[in-house]
């Protein structure tokens, strides 16, 4: 059983504002793009038993797995994400979740504590010629502006905000719950301990957008 994961810090939300005629791609840095600042190798293990070494990084703003091709040295995504088991990247560990997407394990008992990173741009209109932006806003996922992987150079025809946000859940068994305070997370676990977690959260003033809070309480929720 994998347990005794290293901490990472990480925002519940990253910003990169981008103004009309900037390059997006050297705004949104390979910082918000990847999980890891190079491709690093890892281990991608399938629920036959069978493992494969490879380099590998996590694209949030595509939110697929990849890795680089040995012989081409080119970047593919993953495929058939439902025979994965789970990737082992450095000492971190992302498992399989809705469509391409892979969620970070970030505490790994009975009851698991999972990370789901995502991508989006919000325009924010285009410039006018009185050097104010037009009023129109719209939420467009990142996955417009990709190629061969990577964001390649591309002029932003309007004021963009591009957001990296975290979410963390609670798995049990195939069941997953987004945590959104005490009452969501408090649901997951048996009926006996909620007074007990419950006292923890309010004693330690635990905050549901932190993974250092989280990770926490899930030690303590393990003791129990």
């Amino acid at each position: 059983m994998l347990t005794g994961l290293v901490l990472h810090a990480q925002q519940k939300m990253q910003i990169v504002s981008v103004t009309q005629g900037d390059d997006l791609v050297e705004q949104a840095n390979t910082s918000l793009q990847f999980i890891f600042p190079h491709f690093t190798a890892g281990n991608v293990m399938y629920k036959n038993g069978k493992t494969i070494d490879g380099t590998l990084n996590y694209n949030i703003l595509l939110g697929e797995m990849q890795f680089v091709d040995p012989d081409s040295k080119e970047i593919f995504a993953l495929a058939d994400s439902r025979e994965i088991d789970m990737v082992v990247i450095g000492n971190r560990i992302f498992v399989p979740s809705t469509g391409k997407e892979f969620l970070e394990i970030l505490f790994a008992e009975t009851i698991q504590l999972a990370a789901r990173y995502k991508g989006n741009r919000l325009s924010h209109g285009r410039q006018t010629p009185y050097g104010n932006s037009s009023p129109a806003a719209r939420s467009t996922d990142m996955t417009a502006v990709d190629a061969g992987g990577y964001m390649t150079s591309l002029e932003a025809k309007e004021n963009i905000k591009i957001t990296v946000n975290t979410d963390y859940y609670l798995i049990n068994g195939k069941k997953k719950t987004l945590i959104t305070g005490g009452k969501t997370f408090l649901k997951v676990f048996p009926k006996d301990k909620s007074d007990s977690i419950e006292q923890f959260i309010q004693q330690n003033n635990i905050n549901f957008n932190s993974r250092g809070s989280l990770i926490s309480l899930m030690n303590y929720c393990h003791q129990l």
